[in-house]
């Protein structure tokens, strides 16, 4: 079943176009600010008399003992911005100057003793520096808030986003994020330097969900490191996204209202403290699905989500080398399953399934920059609600589907970490968090006449993680960078621990090219009610002593920078897993595979004795912002095995085997001031189909939801996934507000996209369901 929304996209783009081109501005120039810091990379010293100057104009100056440079009026456009002072790599950037209702603020790392390279190019956004050409080690990639903003589909969704990288999938309606063929479970979060549970509204289990509490407005240009990660990272075997919230304005007020057909947005951010560069940053959005409906604009949706969140940060400087930060994140969300809704389809016939996810994060941060030393010490918390009611309003089905489920998960850490820079050629770092766990999980059972059948779980009570790490970083001469350290957790519910060490190699060949080498081992602690479960209408909770899953990486890349504006990226990896929790009781069960739908299963009694594999080549042949366009290509070959207690190998449930992506977009100035830009972007998607287990109408343990165990388990594949997405959106700049109109519309040409098989139980046949249809998005944004 496909849905649409019924909306005549033809009348709406050009009612858009002739409103705003055909209104003028008089041929007033638009100026706006460009200012600064220029920060040491390593120890984020503020670096004095440093050079900064905008190229083919008159405008230059030196930073001031602050480390900071301001240029006012300038008009609006592109800039090559060249920073250099003794003893450092010269940086030269590219900068454009696109709203006139919001300052350009940059955070510019400057680092000593580094590998030449022709351009260095920085995201126009606030925010940390974003190096486009610096090449870096295995599996890294800079997230850049622009092409998060600019790639259709993306929706400013940072999953979203990042969906388009070499050996990320994201094949269906959520965001769930697959990093070469690994469990979507594996990935680790983090929030400037804290690890933060699923940013999701609707996040199951898994690391994405339906609608990321995190969006573009607030987050700075961050790191995605799809694997063979530093020894600074721990408690994942897939991937890192390292997310970086940025600081509000500490000069100027600013503003952003959005409108979404989903949901409104307001943000605001500006200085507290003018004299002392303390500022804010809030952003409050809320859905408006329900209100549309009720308009009569069907989304197609089986049920309307209702989501609210909530972000903020506060910054402090203290002095040159010292500040405070406290930020937050919280997002409420719920979502009713109706059977006289659903006409059967993503619920089981019988059953309404009522569903909610709260999730919350905050954290104190104190930094302190002392001679050749960096300390960083956070006090943080978080919170993690999940729960969901199944109740049965068909009394003619044999079926156990009445159960609540509440998980309240509490943690609270300290955590310190400390840099130093012992000369031109050693740096290390070392770090230690510590976590306190405070969980209360409980379910109950019963059947249609409201008679007790037991429950699974009913467990209180708090237990301890630890984290610590120690890193060195060797330069032997500016060709050669050298990384290895070790990793260190431990479960104090059973003492499990690991010991897991970690190394990279990047040798930049020439000028534009290099090559890298990574490995390492790495292990993930279970989701926290895997320990807890109980065997069915006993005290016993037979999973409790379960030890990490873990894993080996190898990867091996290879860079070139074919101009200033062109780039090749190869890499090739080899995934061994082992320790995963496996169960005698179904012997093609592996706790690798959870994570591809909604629902959670495993087993009693498991064991990790489980083992898989990964490996794969990847290509990324990307055209940086230039000349009014960009273009990203990526494309992975990649196989997916697991062997469960049965001993035969088998296909994982992620094992697609192949995706390709294609995206770019254009951007034209129009008017004589050039104050309006009409933009295109596109995405074009190809993969493997998704994994299943074929159905059949006589078994039983079907109708439940539970897995067969047999030889056809992920055996079968649907048909290739394909979707193309369009973006047309429409930038305008006033004097002092810029305006955006877009539409946004994935599955363009409206293919049916295979996403599961389900037992219909009024009909008794196997029917297929599908992901969203057409879908368009129209929105409207105003900064001011």
């Amino acid at each position: 079943m496909n849905h649409y929304i019924y909306i005549d996209m033809k009348k709406l783009l050009l009612t858009i176009l002739l409103l705003n081109l055909s209104s003028g501005l008089f041929g007033q120039t638009l100026t706006q600010t460009l200012r600064g810091r220029i920060v040491s990379k390593e120890l984020q010293e503020p670096l004095t008399n440093v050079i900064v100057q905008l190229l083919d104009t008159q405008f230059s100056m030196i930073t001031a003992k602050d480390g900071k440079f301001k240029f006012s009026h300038l008009p609006m456009g592109r800039y090559v911005l060249n920073a250099f002072i003794l003893g450092y790599k010269p940086i030269q950037l590219s900068v454009e100057l696109t709203s006139s209702a919001k300052e350009v603020v940059l955070l510019i790392e400057m680092e000593k003793n580094v590998i030449q390279l022709n351009e260095i190019a920085v995201s126009e956004n606030k925010g940390r520096a974003f190096y486009l050409n610096e090449i870096s080690s295995t599996g890294s990639r800079v997230f850049s808030i622009d092409d998060a903003k600019r790639y259709a589909g993306s929706l400013g969704d940072p999953a979203r986003m990042i969906a388009n990288y070499a050996g990320v999938v994201s094949l269906g309606d959520r965001s769930d994020i697959v990093i070469r063929g690994n469990s979507s479970t594996g990935l680790l979060w983090r929030l400037d330097g804290i690890e933060i549970p699923n940013p999701y509204h609707f996040g199951g289990m898994s690391s994405g969900g339906a609608i990321s509490l995190l969006n573009t407005n607030i987050l700075a240009n961050s790191n995605f490191i799809s694997g063979a990660f530093s020894a600074a990272y721990g408690n994942s075997i897939s991937g890192v996204f390292d997310l970086k919230m940025k600081s509000g304005n500490d000069k100027k007020y600013e503003f952003i209202g959005k409108v979404l057909l989903t949901g409104l947005e307001f943000a605001a951010e500006g200085p507290i403290n003018r004299r002392k560069g303390s500022s804010f940053l809030i952003d409050y959005r809320h859905s408006t699905i329900e209100v549309i409906e009720k308009l009569g604009v069907y989304f197609g949706y089986v049920a309307v989500p209702r989501y609210q969140d909530l972000s903020f940060k506060l910054n402090f400087p203290i002095n040159q080398s010292s500040s405070i930060s406290w930020l937050g994140i919280g997002g409420l969300s719920n979502i009713s399953l109706l059977q006289k809704s659903s006409n059967g389809n993503f619920v089981s016939s019988g059953r309404n399934v009522y569903y909610g996810t709260d999730m919350a994060a905050s954290a104190i941060t104190y930094l302190k920059n002392y001679k050749n030393n960096a300390f960083k010490f956070s006090l943080f918390s978080t919170l993690r609600r999940p729960n969901y009611s199944i109740d049965s309003v068909n009394k003619q089905l044999n079926l156990l589907n009445n159960e609540d489920f509440a998980m309240h998960d509490l943690r609270t850490n300290v955590q310190a970490s400390w840099y130093k820079k012992w000369d031109g050629q050693w740096s290390s770092q070392s770090g230690l968090t510590f976590t306190r766990i405070d969980f209360d999980i409980h379910n109950s059972r019963y059947n249609d006449i409201g008679y007790s059948l037991g429950s699974t779980y009913n467990s209180v009570g708090n237990t301890y993680f630890i984290q610590a790490f120690s890193e060195f970083k060797q330069k032997p001469n500016d060709r050669l960078t050298v990384n290895y350290g070790v990793h260190y957790m431990q479960l104090l519910i059973n003492n499990r621990f690991t010991v897991e060490p970690r190394a990279s190699v990047v040798w930049n060949v020439s000028e534009y090219n290099a090559l890298s080498l990574s490995a390492g081992m790495h292990s993930q602690m279970q989701p926290l009610f895997v320990y807890f479960r109980k065997i069915l209408n006993t005290d016993t909770i037979s999973n409790k002593n379960i030890d990490f899953s873990k894993s080996i990486h190898l990867v091996v890349g290879y860079d070139r920078l074919l101009n200033d504006n062109w780039k090749l990226k190869a890499e090739a990896y080899y995934q061994h897993l082992y320790k995963i929790p496996i169960s005698a009781k179904s012997p093609g069960f592996s706790l690798l595979n959870q994570g591809d739908s909604d629902s959670f299963y495993f087993e009693d009694n498991m064991i990790n004795k489980g083992t898989g594999k990964n490996y794969g080549i990847e290509l990324t042949l990307e055209k940086f912002f230039s000349r009014n366009y960009y273009f990203l290509f990526t494309t992975s070959i990649y196989n997916s095995r697991y062997i469960p207690y049965d001993g035969k190998e088998r296909n994982t449930a992620f094992n697609g085997n192949y995706i390709v992506n294609a995206l770019g977009g254009y951007e034209q100035s129009v008017g004589k001031t050039h104050a309006k830009k009409i933009k295109f972007d596109f995405k074009v998607s190809y993969a493997g189909g998704k994994r299943y287990t074929p159905l059949t109408l006589e078994n039983p343990q079907q109708l439940k939801n539970e897995p067969t165990i047999d030889d056809q388990l992920y055996s079968k594949k649907f048909k290739s996934f394909f979707k193309t997405d369009l973006r047309f959106s429409l930038h305008r700049n006033g004097k002092k507000v810029a305006q955006d109109w877009l539409v946004d519309i994935q599955n363009v040409f409206n293919t049916h996209n295979v996403f599961s098989q389900s037992i219909d139980q009024d009909t008794n046949s196997i029917k297929n369901e599908y992901l969203l249809g057409i879908f368009p998005t129209i929105g409207y944004q105003i900064e001011f």
